[in-house]
């Protein structure tokens, strides 16, 4: 190595050295609070549902004649449906969320004539939902995601259908069988 390739070294260390120290030496310096930061605040966005009144059995469709269950005495190629409505809050600048469905079992015990009806009616219910109106709006991602457009409430249309399918061998074995609908929800989650 040369002269001068080792002085420009030396000189670079000796440099860093003290440049190392340099915050033990006295300097001025000044300091001021950020506005914002000492007097904003932060509010937190909102993600609630509540179900409304009881909802309504009917035949066929949500609009077809009302269908008292305590009475109502299913046969193979009906179709009974469920609506109730549920009250979603949400607020967040950013918020985006999914919509899903649990539950809506159908299960059956005691009698072979009991399990022969829940098997009859595929021992499930299908739960599906409609986003409707209110005071807030929301922009559908596809897939059952939803991002808040507008904050406030808005009402989601909920049906839960059961269907006996016409022409099952096996739909004798049912008669007089009673089966229970397992209670559904509709889940709303955040997502990222």
């Amino acid at each position: 190595m040369n002269k001068l390739v080792k002085g420009a070294v030396a000189t670079g260390l000796g440099v860093a050295l003290l440049m190392g120290g340099a915050g033990t030496l006295a300097f001025w310096n000044a300091s001021t609070p950020l506005a914002a930061a000492s007097g904003g605040s932060i509010t937190a966005g909102q993600l609630s549902a509540s179900a409304g009144a009881a909802g309504t059995w009917n035949y066929g469709t949500s609009a077809g004649p009302a269908v008292n269950l305590s009475t109502f005495k299913i046969v193979p190629g009906d179709t009974i449906v469920y609506t109730q409505n549920v009250t979603l809050t949400a607020s967040g600048d950013n918020l985006k969320f999914s919509i899903g469905s649990t539950g809506a079992g159908i299960t059956a015990t005691g009698a072979a004539a009991n399990t022969a009806l829940a098997t009859a009616l595929g021992n499930g219910a299908v739960v599906t939902y409609t986003v409707t109106s209110g005071t807030g709006s929301l922009t559908s991602l596809g897939s059952g995601q939803y991002k808040v457009a507008t904050a406030g409430t808005t009402t989601v249309a909920v049906t839960v259908t059961v269907t006996w399918p016409f022409g099952a061998s096996a739909d004798n074995a049912a008669q007089t069988g009673v089966a229970t609908l397992a209670t559904s929800s509709l889940a709303f989650t955040q997502i990222p």
